[in-house]
């Protein structure tokens, strides 16, 4: 017999065949097996889905409608307040924005004869992350306190401020969304978001487009749209991965290459004096502006604790010092009311305890709001700015 019609040969020939074919009936029940317990898996979570589970819980954050997230996309800001928005029910701080994106009560694009218009801009200190409700932001207990010691006009104060904002933001925030309502006295409350924009991963830009990212629009591929016809991925992505919480965080929405679990962000170095020319310029050119309407422009010093800061953290503390003294140059150059504010809250802290005033950071109580609304009364009463 030849070798090739061998016994032996026909079997070593024939065995590896029988052993794929064993392999492929084994992979062919897993994948049938795999299948049959993902459609059962999502008949049932589409039949006995708790209610607590709705899909906006589980789509990304940013697809939230009005009664989700409080920010929105903006071509100029990279995000505002977004119009007629509440807090949920049980938000431990009442908020509510009007129909122009502003914290507090509706208003009137026109101003009234008989009405003298304060624009307050800032960031989450200007908004109010901390405090109660809208009532108790500085801004509004400004208004409150300006009506009660003078009789000359009544006086309206529009909360301009929003988390996050730096004077990159402010600037446009004041030309085109606050200007429009023909502001007498624009107020700026600025300097830790500045701070952080000079320090940030030690490469400060004339833009800061090393800082501020394009606030994002989703755009799922075909597989990510098929995906999420599913109420088994849904449920995977949102609760067994990060991705719905990453999305969630504002720093993922707001900076480049944000990393929340980063310490070593804030750095000095050769570009960091970029960061500080930014914050003059942005000062001067929103003097400018006002000027140019005849509009008054108050700046403040800002209050921080300072305890809330450690480690490698504290270089901030140099930053934070050093715009501070921008903006008083900038207000003694430009013959501006400068306001004592970081003094007046920091006696308040010492008098009657941190926690009494600051939540954190630059954070304020109520009573943190309500020492910063006195200072700034006080001191455009003795100036007699409003007229």
């Amino acid at each position: 017999m030849t070798p090739e019609m061998s016994p032996t040969t026909e079997l070593s020939i024939d065995s590896p065949k029988k052993k794929m074919g064993k392999s492929a009936k084994i992979l062919l029940i897993l994948g049938i097996n795999l299948g049959l317990l993902l459609f059962t898996t999502e008949v049932i979570l589409r039949i006995a889905r708790p209610d607590s589970v709705s899909q906006e819980q589980l789509m990304p954050t940013f697809l939230k409608t009005q009664s989700g997230r409080r920010g929105m996309a903006h071509p100029y800001l990279a995000f505002i307040p977004r119009p007629d928005w509440q807090s949920p029910a049980e938000s431990k701080n009442s908020t509510s924005h009007n129909s122009f994106g502003f914290r507090g009560p509706e208003i009137s694009i026109e101003k009234p004869d008989d009405v003298f218009r304060i624009v307050c801009v800032g960031g989450s200190s200007t908004y109010g992350h901390t405090p109660s409700s809208d009532e108790t932001t500085w801004p509004a207990q400004l208004q409150e306190m300006l009506n009660k010691g003078q009789d000359k006009k009544r006086v309206e104060v529009i909360n301009g401020g929003f988390s996050g904002y730096n004077t990159f933001e402010s600037l446009a925030n004041f030309n085109f969304r606050l200007l429009p309502f023909d502001p007498d006295l624009v107020i700026v409350y600025h300097t830790i978001n500045d701070a952080r924009c000079t320090l940030y991963k030690n490469t400060a830009k004339h833009d800061n487009t090393h800082w501020r990212a394009v606030w994002p629009i989703y755009s799922p591929t075909p597989t990510e749209k098929l995906l999420e016809s599913s109420m088994t991925y849904l449920i995977y992505r949102r609760y067994m991965t990060d991705y719905i919480s990453g999305m969630g965080d504002m720093g993922q929405w707001g900076i480049v290459d944000y990393d929340p679990a980063e310490t070593n962000v804030w750095k000095l170095g050769n570009t960091t004096k970029i960061g500080f020319q930014n914050f003059q310029r942005n000062l001067e050119s929103l003097h400018a502006s006002a000027a140019a309407r005849d509009v008054q422009m108050v700046v403040a010093s800002q209050g921080c604790d300072r305890t809330d800061f450690r480690g490698k953290n504290k270089v901030q503390f140099g930053a934070f010092d050093r715009n501070e003294k921008i903006l008083r140059d900038v207000a003694a150059d430009k013959n501006l009311l400068f306001v004592e504010g970081k003094a007046a809250l920091d006696s308040a802290a010492a008098q009657e305890g941190v926690d009494t005033v600051y939540t954190h950071e630059v954070h304020l109580t109520d009573r943190g709001c309500e020492v910063l609304a006195d200072a700034f009364a006080r001191a455009l009463l003795k100036s007699g700015s409003i007229q």
